[in-house]
C-alpha cells in the first residue's frame, strides 16, 4: 500500500488536499472506495421501504446502510464483494444485489445496489448482536407486507384505472359466458345418462339430446 504523503515544516494547502485524497480514496481489500462515498451520510433509521422494481421487491443500499449503523461505502464494498464471490461460483449476483445509481441532493450521481430478499438474508447473514437482529426483523416484516399488499385486489384510483377494470372484468365474464355455451351439450348428456333406468341405444341417445336442443354432427362408436 502506498505511504501516505508527509508534511514537514510550514502546512502547505497542496500537501494538505494530498492527505484528503489519500484519507478519501484508501484500499481496503483491494477494493478502492470513491471520494464522494466516502463523504456521504446516511442517516440512521428504523424503517426499510420495500419497493417493486419492474417485478422484483428490493430495498435501497443507503436505508440498510442506515438501518445496520454501517457508512454505506462501507456496506458497497462488502457487496461488491458478495458480487464476486458469486460470479467466480457461476451464481447470478442479481437474484440478490441489483447495482445501479442515484443523484444526491447536490446533483452527484452515485453508486447503490438495490438489495431482493435474498440479498437482505446474505447481508444479516454476515451480522451478529442486536442491530442483526433487529435487521433481519424489518426486512422480514416488511418484504411479508409488500407480498400481502400485491397479491390484495387491487381498488382503482382514478377515473382510466376504473375504465380498464370495467373492460376486464366484461371481457372476463364474456369467456366465461363461452365456456358455459360450450358446456351445454355435456352436462344435457350426463343429465340424461343420470335420470335413465334402462339401457339406451346410441340412436335413442341422439334423439333424445335433439329433444333438448342438441345438434349432434357426428357420433364416432369405436369397437374393441
Amino acid at each position: 500500500m502506498a505511504s501516505a504523503p508527509k508534511v514537514r515544516g510550514r502546512t502547505n494547502p497542496g500537501h494538505i488536499k494530498s492527505m484528503y485524497c489519500y484519507v478519501c480514496k484508501m484500499v481496503t481489500n483491494h477494493e478502492q472506495i470513491d471520494e464522494f462515498e466516502m463523504r456521504e451520510e446516511v442517516p440512521a433509521t428504523n424503517e426499510l421501504t420495500v419497493i417493486n422494481k419492474a417485478g422484483a421487491l428490493v430495498v435501497d443500499s443507503r436505508e440498510v446502510a442506515g438501518m445496520v449503523g454501517k457508512n454505506h461505502a462501507h456496506l458497497m464494498r462488502d457487496i461488491r464483494q458478495y458480487c464476486d464471490y458469486l460470479t467466480q461460483s457461476n451464481f447470478g449476483f442479481s437474484d440478490f444485489f441489483i447495482p445501479g445509481t442515484y443523484k444526491d441532493s447536490t446533483g452527484r450521481e452515485l453508486p447503490r445496489y438495490l438489495i431482493t430478499r435474498k440479498g437482505c438474508e446474505m447481508v444479516a447473514n454476515k451480522m451478529t448482536g442486536e442491530k442483526g437482529v433487529l435487521f433481519t426483523a424489518a426486512y422480514i416484516n416488511r418484504f411479508h407486507e409488500m407480498e400481502l399488499r400485491l397479491s390484495a385486489p387491487q381498488v382503482p384510483q382514478t377515473l382510466p384505472e376504473a375504465l380498464r377494470l370495467a373492460a376486464d372484468l366484461a371481457e372476463k365474464n364474456e369467456k366465461l359466458e363461452q365456456t358455459v355455451q360450450q358446456q351445454i351439450p355435456m352436462v344435457l348428456f350426463a343429465n340424461a345418462v343420470e335420470t335413465s333406468d334402462t339401457s339406451i341405444l346410441i340412436g335413442d341417445m341422439a334423439k333424445l339430446l335433439k329433444q333438448n336442443g342438441v345438434v349432434l354432427v357426428k357420433i364416432a362408436c369405436l369397437k374393441s
